[in-house]
């Protein structure tokens, strides 16, 4: 039976500098096919059981496009992801959106009144 991709990432992927970066490619066939993981055509992994890409810290480097192949005598399936890397502390204007704003009155190491509220709904200009 031809290679299948069974799971799979995103078509595009973003991690934070320092965080995982985890590349699903779960593949089906018989006989059982041999899965790789490409970096713009550089060999990254090879493997019939470990089939995922983990970077455990990722960093600026680690941005471009990944391939996974999955390949048996019957036949050939892949995909690709673009992988983007944001620095560390760099939030977009939706991710800031969702973050609370607190103004506490504090007198003399007592809190007296705190309001926690969100700010409206923010969008990205056009690019």
């Amino acid at each position: 039976m031809s290679p299948t991709i069974a799971k799979r990432s995103r078509d595009e992927v973003t991690v934070v500098e320092g965080n995982a970066l985890y590349l699903l490619c779960e593949a089906e066939g018989n006989p059982t096919p041999l899965v790789t993981w490409k970096k713009q055509g550089k060999l990254l992994q090879s493997s019939f059981n470990e089939t995922n890409f983990i970077i455990h810290h990722a960093r600026n480097k680690d941005a471009g496009i990944y391939e996974c192949k999955a390949s048996n005598s019957v036949g050939t399936v892949s995909y690709k992801v673009e992988v983007t890397i944001k620095p560390k502390g760099e939030a977009t204007l939706s991710e800031l959106s969702t973050l609370p704003i607190s103004i506490c009155i504090i007198k003399r190491f007592t809190i007296y009144k705190c309001i926690i509220q969100y700010l409206p709904q923010m969008h990205e200009p056009p690019v």
